[in-house]
């Protein structure tokens, strides 16, 4: 066997009794010792891997994070947009109680928005969904 020929079976095959017989070829001494080097590393290989999963886990997190704080930012611009719409309507209330505000709620003051209500109607409507 040429020595590429010989690499690629022991990468195969690992050292085995029949590539023993070639030991003096210096590729097997080469890659023999390259066996050893990593049989011997493989405390820092595991290490290694262990980076590599904790920074993957980080990169999740972050992407994680990233979702989070987009739809944290949508909800906010969402409901200043909808306080915005009730001061228009109704100017000089207090509004703070839309911060408060879920999702079906939100829904529930856009619909009550158009009906011809007085503030207090409208309030007392809204208190029934929020409470």
């Amino acid at each position: 066997m040429s020595d590429f020929e010989m690499m690629i079976y022991i990468l195969q095959n690992g050292i085995n009794e029949k590539v023993k017989k070639y030991k003096e070829r210096k590729i097997v001494q080469m890659l023999e010792r390259r066996m050893l080097k990593l049989q011997m590393d493989n405390e820092s290989l595991k290490r290694a891997m262990e980076r590599e999963i904790a920074l993957a886990c980080d990169e999740e997190e972050k992407k994680e994070y990233e979702r989070r704080g987009i739809k944290i930012g949508e909800d906010r611009g969402e409901k200043k947009a909808l306080k915005d719409c009730i001061t228009f309507k109704y100017p000089k209330k207090d509004l703070n109680w839309v911060d408060d505000c879920n999702e079906v709620q939100c829904q529930m003051i856009k619909k009550l928005l158009f009906q011809d209500l007085s503030y207090e109607q409208f309030y007392e409507n809204i208190q029934k969904y929020i409470a």
